[in-house]
Formats: structure tokens, C-alpha cells, sequence
């Protein structure tokens, strides 16, 4: 059951519903709900990541595999399950960790290459990119 706590309806039914479970002695799962990623921040990403590879050579999946989670987010995607290391897939992103992840990409390629990536608010330049890419042959990607 999902509770927006902001409402005192909903405060009130959640504190019952916990404080039955509590008397019951259950095991419960609670678990914060949090909002993924948004279009506009998903066509965004693929946007500056299909530039980046247009600008290195590399494909997007190479990007956005090796380079853009393994490498420069691996703060955000890397995990340890089982004595394994696992990347998350970026769908699993809410909307502030898909933020930080593509702040840390964008600095990335200004710093490190010296590849400007436009933030979103800069639609000329993003459509410009968009145009770009489609005359050389990436509109799959965006």
C-alpha cells in the first residue's frame, strides 16, 4: 500500500495500519517512494550521450555502458550483491540521482575532453545537437 504522507488522511491510515502490524508482530517492508526520472530528463541524457560518441568515436552503448556507468558514475550505478559487482540500470534512477549522474558526465566531458554539453535549459544549442546527429546517421538515438 502506498501512503503520501503529506496528506493527514493518509498519516492517519498509515499509523493504523503500522500500529496493527506492530501489535500482530509482522515483518514489514518500508520503503520511501521515490519519482524516476523523467522523460525529458531520459531524452536529455540520450541526447548529450549520443553527442559524446559522435565526439569520441565511441557508439552510445559503449558509452553509456562503459564510459557513463562504469567509469565516471560508478558512485551511482556500482553495487555489491552477493559478492558481486552489478551496475543498476538507470531506469532504477529517481529523478535527483539521474541529476547528479549526468552533472558528473557533463563535467566529465568539459574537463577531462573538452566537449561541451549544453544543460537543458539551452534548447538552441540541444537542437542543434539533435540536428547534427540526425545528418550523420545517429536518429535512432535520439
Amino acid at each position: 500500500m502506498t501512503y503520501d504522507l503529506s496528506i493527514p488522511e493518509d498519516q492517519a491510515r498509515f499509523d493504523q495500519r503500522a500500529a496493527y502490524l506492530k501489535a500482530k508482530g509482522k515483518r514489514v517492508v518500508l520503503k520511501e517512494k521515490r519519482y524516476k526520472r523523467t522523460n525529458n530528463q531520459n531524452a536529455y541524457l540520450h541526447l548529450i550521450l549520443s553527442w559524446y560518441g559522435l565526439e569520441t568515436g565511441y557508439t552510445l552503448e559503449e558509452v553509456k555502458q562503459d564510459i557513463w556507468k562504469r567509469d565516471i558514475c560508478r558512485s551511482v550505478f556500482e553495487r555489491v550483491k552477493n559478492s558481486r559487482v552489478i551496475y543498476r540500470s538507470s531506469s532504477d534512477l529517481d529523478t535527483g540521482e539521474m541529476t547528479t549522474a549526468i552533472e558528473m558526465f557533463r563535467n566529465h566531458a568539459a574537463r577531462d575532453l573538452n566537449i561541451y554539453l549544453p544543460e537543458p535549459n539551452e534548447t538552441e544549442k540541444l537542437l542543434s545537437m539533435e540536428q547534427q546527429l540526425q545528418r550523420y546517421g545517429n536518429r535512432e538515438y535520439i
